[in-house]
């Protein structure tokens, strides 16, 4: 070897020592360095990852409403645009009805006529086409989930495998939510029916028709099904026959479902009425007028009721004798049912202008909201593990902490 040649052998040789040295060092560098970009489906999983994270940083306290995993919907669907007058391609959909819980399964229905059925962990099991835009809110009960959609069919499918078991014809549009009562299925159509099905085989046990739009889903105390029509009136029907045991004027539409407990109805109107009927004696007990129509359905917790109106402010009021125990504006407007949580503490509802809230039950006073940035049209729920379930326009459902 050359003399000149040994100084850059020597060079090399210190060189390669150094990074022999330093290599640990680096790797403790790279290690605390951002990881490589993980690009999700739809899904975004889940309660098990959530509680990982926690064991990796230590972090054991969550926010309320911090989010745990969310799940978008990606189905294909048409709809034909009046303006243009032609067929235009959409994917996804925002979530068109309340949120339900079963066995530990979510399920939900979305714009494009879809029917989903998710795991507690927010993976999707299954989904089910029907030829409508919209679908009302499901029922699942024994082995059956019913569901209506803006396509005049009532769906009756198995809520484990999604495959349909059979459809009936309404003959017009069925978006209210079904009610198993006794024997029977009892559900409305928009165009003024009412109908009762034997729930196993679908079939038809009674039909009741009268000349006014049904936007309201029906209640029952086991004798008569309860159900408010846009004729200003809510409909006791006799449970066995279909036949009008008595009506009561309620002077405005009624566009949700009743709440009957202790031989009485309470019943919200459009005009923003809340009203409590004696079902003997059929006479008004007490009337309190709230600020704002009214969509939502009251929610009975022991001695109070707790209803939201289109104005923005959620109610608690007292069935006893319709005084108000207090008011809370929550957003520009709310269309949902507030969720009452299984201890009866604390509220949840979401407004159209993307607010989603929790509210003490005694007082109103809102403990925590979050902006999920979209409408929040449509009733939540709550997971077996405890933490809410809310859906969002953009077709998006998250799982939040409570």
């Amino acid at each position: 070897m050359r003399g000149s040649q040994v100084p850059i052998v020597l060079l090399l040789a210190a060189f390669i020592a150094l990074l022999v040295l330093l290599y640990p060092e680096w790797q403790k560098l790279a290690d605390t360095g951002p990881g490589p970009e993980v690009t999700s489906p739809a899904i975004v999983r889940s309660e098990t990852r959530a509680a990982q994270t926690a064991l990796l940083t230590g972090k054991s306290h969550h926010e309320p409403l911090e989010e745990i995993w969310s799940f978008r919907t990606d189905h294909k669907w048409q709809y034909r645009d009046p303006f243009l007058n032609r067929a235009v391609d959409q994917r996804g959909g925002m979530i068109c009805s309340d949120i339900i819980v079963f066995q530990g399964r979510i399920y939900f229905g979305c714009e494009g006529g879809f029917i989903y059925c998710l795991s507690p962990d927010g993976t999707l099991i299954w989904s089910f086409e029907t030829l409508g835009v919209r679908t009302g809110t499901p029922v699942v009960t024994q082995g059956r989930l019913f569901c209506g959609s803006e396509d005049n069919y009532l769906y009756a499918l198995d809520p484990i495998t999604g495959q349909q078991i059979y459809r009936f014809n309404a003959e017009s549009e069925v978006l209210m939510t079904p009610l198993l009562a006794s024997d029977r299925l009892i559900f409305a159509a928009r165009m003024g029916r009412v109908f009762a099905l034997k729930p196993d085989i679908g079939r038809e046990l009674w039909t009741y028709r009268h000349d006014h739009l049904t936007q309201a889903s029906p209640a029952t105390d086991d004798n008569h099904a309860f159900i408010g029509a846009g004729s200003e009136e809510l409909l006791a029907l006799d449970l066995a026959s279909g036949e009008p045991a008595w009506s009561f004027d309620t002077g405005s539409a009624v566009r949700s479902k009743p709440v009957v407990f202790n031989g009485r109805v309470i019943v919200a109107c459009w005009d923003g009425r809340l009203l409590c009927i004696s079902i003997a004696a059929r006479q008004l007990l007490f009337e309190t007028r709230l600020v704002g129509f009214i969509r939502s359905a009251p929610q009975l917790v022991g001695d109070r009721v707790f209803i939201s109106t289109l104005e923005g402010f959620v109610y608690a009021v007292s069935a006893t004798d319709g005084s108000v125990v207090w008011s809370q504006k929550c957003g520009d407007t709310i269309e949902a049912s507030p969720l009452v949580s299984p201890d009866g503490k604390r509220l949840y509802v979401g407004t159209w202008d993307g607010l989603f809230c929790v509210l003490d039950a005694s007082s109103g006073q809102i403990l925590a909201s979050r902006n999920l940035g979209s409408m929040i049209a449509t009733g939540a729920a709550f997971t077996p593990s405890g933490n809410v379930l809310v859906g969002a326009k953009p077709g998006r459902v998250y799982c939040l902490w409570p």
